[in-house]
């Protein structure tokens, strides 16, 4: 929260109006990648942030859009809308992502000393289930369990009627111009 206030203040002191809707966007995703991995995934105004952005929003789109080749099986292996293709490769970004995050944890875990204090976040606590003996979750079944925790919904759950409130980005963004008091 404070990243968000410093930004809004940052853009009062140039004179830029804000844009609310993105400051949102980052605002949420870095509280659930503190919750999920400790870290930030992005910051304001970065190139990392507009990437990881449209990735998301890529996946958003994906799961709104009726696929054909569900009502008609017949169609599926040719893809006629893309959806498959697409789905590969926002998913793709996103799971190599989070391998990344995964692989430095684990790294992270090696190189420390023995009674450093361990992060307590949701991957620290997958990743000690792993090592026990109750359990036996690969780097592949944690980092798409860790998927489902940042994306959290499933295309089929998706209900893509106006009345649920589901929308895509707007062609305008709500922007603030923030005033000295």
């Amino acid at each position: 929260m404070r990243k968000l206030c410093d930004y809004v203040h940052k853009c009062s002191v140039d004179g830029q109006a804000v844009n609310v809707g993105e400051a949102a966007f980052i605002t949420t995703l870095n509280l659930m990648s503190a919750t999920l991995f400790s870290t930030d995934f992005t910051d304001f105004d970065s190139d990392e942030t507009q990437k990881l952005k449209d990735c998301i929003e890529g996946v958003a789109k994906i799961v709104a859009v009726p696929n054909y080749a569900d009502y008609f099986p017949v169609l599926k292996p040719f893809d006629p809308q893309g959806i498959k293709r697409k789905a590969d490769f926002y998913f793709g970004k996103l799971l190599t992502l989070i391998e990344g995050i995964i692989n430095q944890r684990l790294e992270e875990r090696r190189t420390s000393n023995i009674g450093s204090p361990k992060r307590k976040d949701l991957l620290e606590t997958v990743l000690d289930l792993s090592e026990g003996s109750e359990y036996d979750l690969s780097c592949y079944e944690i980092k798409h369990l860790l998927l489902q925790f940042e994306i959290g919904i499933k295309p089929e759950e998706v209900d893509t009627k106006e009345s649920f409130g589901l929308s895509l980005r707007k062609e305008v963004p709500l922007k603030a111009i923030p005033v000295k008091l």
